[in-house]
């Protein structure tokens, strides 16, 4: 696991939404539950009581916060909104530079954070990787414990929770409520800038709290003349009668009714399921009129001159870029 990175992720917030590039389709993950084990409890959890730094007063705080949740005891939103400062302050009780905390993470992630990655995660982001698509992660795990992540599977970009800095580098204990990722309202602005402004083709989450996430793939930006209807996946559902399921049934089940997400059990069989994943990006780029990219990247049909000149134009900025095209939205 010395050299795990695929890509080094760059990071965003709400604020920056905009920079994100739009030369293609997007992809959007949660990472917790989504992209890794279910069962295996918060990533945020897991690197805090894995690694010994800090102070033990702040670390223990944390505990008990963690512990409360499991336990039932407090409520996901004011749990993220607790966690998000404890975390803070955790992270300045190191004293330490934020290039020392992202090797104690990359430490981590070599030796224990791996195995918590499920093995259908990097082979879903090769198969957007190969229809040309950006992929981004939207995760309310800091952004310090997301970043090993996304390098590892392939994500190239990364809404994460991050904790302020001062001019040396060192972390100063404050957690801004605003750029907390794992609050809905905060999950639902940046959702909301990419909707409006990109083209999102898949979405996958796992809790009823991801629902913006995968909206934002199967719904229409308002007078967003390039999007698409895309399609997302409910990761790692449970059997029948599972509540994630079952909440969101009550809530779009008409959407799951119009193939617009799909409820992907744990343990997939990762073959079949990758090959479910590869026929709905075709089928889904051939519903929305990019026949011809389908056509291009499989090689069954030659590029029109007009097709060629113009792709070859915008490529020499970006190799791999799109023809994306205004759509008539409703």
């Amino acid at each position: 696991m010395e050299d795990f990175r695929l890509v080094n992720p760059k990071h965003y917030d709400v604020n920056t939404v905009e920079e994100l590039p739009g030369d293609k389709p997007w992809g959007l993950f949660d990472l917790d539950g989504t992209l890794t084990r279910p069962e295996g409890g918060l990533l945020m959890a897991t690197f805090v009581q894995s690694v010994q730094i800090g102070s033990m007063q702040t670390r223990e705080h944390l505990t008990k916060l963690f512990e409360a949740f499991r336990q039932g005891e407090i409520q996901y939103e004011t749990f993220l909104d607790e966690t998000s400062k404890g975390f803070a302050e955790w992270l300045h009780s190191t004293n330490m530079r934020d290039p020392e905390i992202r090797q104690v993470s990359d430490n981590f992630f070599r030796e224990v954070g791996y195995l918590e990655v499920l093995p259908y995660a990097r082979p879903m982001i090769k198969e957007l990787s190969r229809v040309r698509c950006n992929t981004a992660m939207i995760t309310g795990a800091p952004r310090v414990v997301a970043d090993p992540y996304a390098a590892y599977v392939g994500i190239e970009h990364v809404f994460g929770m991050p904790a302020e800095r001062g001019p040396d580098g060192r972390y100063t204990g404050r957690m801004f409520k605003e750029l907390n990722t794992g609050l809905l309202v905060n999950k639902g602005a940046i959702c909301r800038k990419i909707s409006a402004k990109y083209a999102t083709l898949f979405g996958a989450g796992n809790t009823q709290s991801d629902t913006c996430l995968m909206e934002t793939a199967y719904l229409l930006g308002e007078k967003n003349p390039i999007d698409m209807r895309g399609f997302a996946f409910l990761m790692n559902t449970g059997q029948i009668g599972d509540p994630i399921v079952e909440r969101f049934m009550k809530s779009v089940g008409h959407r799951h009714a119009e193939f617009a997400f799909h409820c992907i059990p744990q343990t997939p069989d990762v073959p079949k399921l990758i090959d479910y994943f590869r026929s709905l990006l075709r089928g889904t780029l051939i519903k929305n009129g990019y026949e011809e990219v389908v056509h291009e990247i499989e090689g069954t049909r030659p590029m029109t001159p007009e097709e060629k000149e113009d792709l070859e134009a915008k490529r020499r900025i970006d190799p791999d870029c799109w023809r994306l095209t205004a759509k008539n939205v409703a």
